[in-house]
């Protein structure tokens, strides 16, 4: 009994797959390169190794954790700094005589 080998090419720079019994089968991506995922129900845009999800409402990136955590310490950084220059003004008016509440 021979058996027949069916030989696939598959494109080698189509960047998303989906498994369809034991087969992996290239995934066409819209113009902007994205993908929408019924499963998930979320658009996906490939970027680099990743698979960005996309807010469908924004159509901006969701960033990832390490993303989000540097935003975080900025955003910190910025209040921390607001705050300074606050007590700096305060101080100002003060030796003005003026009370920076009535202000």
């Amino acid at each position: 009994m021979e058996t027949e080998v069916q030989e696939r090419v598959v494109d080698r720079d189509a960047l998303v797959f989906y498994a369809k019994q034991h087969e992996y089968i290239p995934v066409e991506l819209d113009q902007q390169g994205r993908l929408w995922s019924e499963e998930l129900g979320v658009l996906l845009h490939p970027e680099d190794e990743i698979l960005r999800i996309i807010d469908s409402h924004t159509g901006k990136a969701v960033p990832s954790l390490e993303e989000a955590i540097l935003w975080a310490e900025q955003e910190a950084q910025r209040a921390e700094q607001e705050r300074q220059r606050s007590e700096r003004f305060a101080a100002q008016l003060r030796a003005l005589e003026i009370e920076p509440e009535r202000v």
